[in-house]
């Protein structure tokens, strides 16, 4: 698929020597795979501030609790 995006580019920038990179710079558009992870990262978002998505997406989300120390604080660790 990132091949035939990339001949896509080169075909209608009609250019065959610039680096793709350089071409979806010069026309502000973004990579297959910067797509891809703007678009999951929009369904999160979604998802954790209750818009509706469909339940299966959702369900994939879900908050759980754990009795690990998830925050990074690990002063207390070995307090007596």
């Amino acid at each position: 698929m990132e091949k035939i995006n990339e001949r896509a580019l080169r075909f209608a920038t009609c250019d065959k020597s610039t680096m793709c990179k350089t071409l979806l710079k010069q026309l502000n558009l973004l990579s297959s795979h910067n797509q891809r992870t703007v678009e999951m990262a929009t369904g999160v978002y979604k998802i954790v501030h209750g818009y509706k998505v469909p339940k299966g997406i959702a369900e994939l989300l879900k908050e759980q609790s754990t009795n690990y120390n998830l925050t990074g604080n690990y002063n207390h660790i070995g307090a007596v």
